[in-house]
């Protein structure tokens, strides 16, 4: 899709989403002013805003300042990894302290600060920490799905009420030191976890207590040991099954270990997601608690490449014909709902 094209499904979106909801409204945000959005920051746009509203956010928009999410909004870039569409990125930290905040198609370039209840990140790429343990903000109920993380998960502690009871599902995180920490009551499941971390805390999930944990993909490429870690937290009633794991000396029973290779498992073909898609002999393969193949690419919410924004009008085809026909040129095109 060319920008021009993505220009028209934009503003279809704004019109299509507009007219869904009587009572909410939909708003560009665009940092270079020229371009005539409605605001150039989100910290502009909250003075303005209803709770429930939604907040596009143009691409090759770069917002460099420190932003707060004060009212219940979705937020929603274009996608990230697209061949010839710019992201939109938040480049600085970002609080999110209305509870029921939606995130979904937007880079991020600095830290993710979830200080509120039921935050939703989906389908972003965050190139750093998505972090809920400073403060005392209550957080729980977190969701983030389906998104590409460089860096890694941190929740508020393992003994702590206060970050509990997140889902963290069908992401791809490729760590350069720990992969998630300090939950507790959270499931986390059908995610790839790399970790290549030097200290001796860079595991796939570590400092937690009582989380479900199955149908991952756990590679440890520094650390000999398991990718979880037991420090002394209660893990009596989580659950820890069905993942492929690279490490064989923890936690082995329902679990396939010792695949310390990515070519092992993934056919490594295309750059970024595109390179963990399951081989056809991939010990992942069908080794689900629902039968189905392990990593972000199974379950319910299959990993979406590029995080394309779901629900956002995208044009299937197009035909501008080279000459007129009858004094008419008539051009054809199909605009069609991401609905999976």
């Amino acid at each position: 899709m060319n920008k021009t094209l993505f220009t028209i499904v934009f503003f279809a979106a704004l019109l299509f989403f507009s007219n869904d909801k009587v009572f909410s409204k939909s708003w560009r945000i665009n940092s270079d002013a020229t371009k005539k959005p409605h605001f150039t920051s989100i910290n502009a746009a909250m003075d303005s805003v209803s709770a429930g509203d939604t907040l596009y956010l143009d691409p090759g928009t770069n917002i460099t300042a420190e932003q707060t999410i004060s009212k219940q909004v979705t937020v929603i870039g274009p996608g990230y990894f697209l061949e010839t569409i710019q992201p939109a990125t938040i480049s600085n930290y970002l609080f999110i302290r209305a509870p029921y905040t939606k995130l979904e198609g937007v880079t991020f370039t600095r830290n993710v600060r979830i200080d509120a209840h039921h935050v939703t990140i989906e389908r972003c790429h965050v190139a750093t920490w998505i972090d809920g343990h400073i403060g005392t903000y209550n957080r729980q109920y977190a969701t983030i799905r389906q998104c590409y993380i460089t860096q890694q998960i941190w929740g508020g502690g393992p003994s702590e009420a206060n970050s509990s009871l997140w889902t963290i599902e069908n992401n791809i995180i490729i760590s350069k030191d720990r992969g998630i920490c300090n939950l507790c009551n959270a499931t986390v499941r059908n995610n790839y976890i790399r970790t290549n971390g030097n200290s001796a805390s860079s595991y796939g999930v570590i400092y937690y207590s009582n989380n479900d944990i199955y149908n991952n993909i756990f590679i440890n490429i520094s650390n000999s040991n398991d990718v979880y870690y037991y420090a002394n937290y209660d893990i009596s009633s989580g659950k820890i099954s069905n993942n492929v794991c690279s490490a064989t000396n923890y936690y082995t029973e329902g679990n396939r270990v010792g695949y310390t290779s990515e070519s092992e498992l993934f056919t490594l073909e295309g750059s970024n997601e595109n390179r963990y898609r399951l081989k056809d002999d991939s010990p992942a393969k069908g080794f689900a608690t629902d039968g189905g193949d392990c990593g972000p690419f199974g379950g319910m919410y299959p990993y979406v490449l590029s995080g394309f924004p779901l629900g956002m009008p995208h044009f299937e085809s197009s035909n501008v014909p080279t000459r007129p026909q009858d004094g008419q040129l008539r051009v054809t095109q199909k605009v069609v709902l991401q609905g999976e």
